[in-house]
């Protein structure tokens, strides 16, 4: 089996680092709820969350084009495994990034406040 290339190697790493860091910011918010953080604190692991998801889209996407050039550069049909993974990526970010950018518009927002029950 030939070594992939180091480019390859690199961003494929680099795409698994935000990845977790994504999963650990979203474990983190999760009990951050049921220990009662502050306000504060949560809207910040939101905006982190927010921030590698995005980071991790574009890696995503950089990944995606770059094991399709190596394919066709390399003639190594096994590289177009791992489109999907990283297709999986960028579907799980924008979800992240749509989930947690609602969740700050809403805490944010003082429409809340003028509803009178």
């Amino acid at each position: 089996m030939k070594k992939k290339p180091l480019l390859f190697r690199l961003t494929k790493r680099v795409t698994l680092f935000l990845f977790l860091l994504l999963l650990a910011l979203i474990v983190v918010y999760v009990t951050g709820n049921f220990q009662k953080f502050l306000d504060s604190t949560q809207k910040l692991i939101l905006f982190y969350a927010i921030l590698v998801s995005i980071a991790l889209v574009l890696f995503s996407v950089l990944s995606i084009i770059e094991s399709l050039i190596f394919m066709i550069a390399l003639r190594r049909i096994e590289l177009f495994l791992y489109i999907v993974p990283f297709a999986l990526c960028i579907i799980v970010s924008l979800v992240i990034i749509a989930l947690a950018g609602s969740i700050l518009f809403i805490s944010d927002s003082s429409w809340l406040e003028s509803v009178k029950l």
